[in-house]
């Protein structure tokens, strides 16, 4: 049997509370996911350079070996 999500579990734990707590609740949810996604847009940016850089190099070592 799978387990239920994150999502799902936070979205049962604010049911049982009241509207005003919940919408806070799930408020402050919803801005640490923005957070985390920033972190990992950041993240994916930094590695799609690192893979430019790489192949940059590659070419031009690749380039030095032709011309010996």
């Amino acid at each position: 049997m799978k387990g239920k999500s994150g999502v799902e579990h936070i979205i049962n734990i604010s049911r049982k509370m009241e509207t005003d707590d919940a919408a806070a609740y799930l408020d402050y949810h919803r801005h640490m996911q923005t957070i985390k996604f920033r972190r990992l847009e950041r993240e994916v940016s930094a590695t799609k350079e690192a893979i430019r850089t790489f192949e940059e190099e590659i070419k031009r070592r690749k380039g030095e070996i032709e011309e010996a």
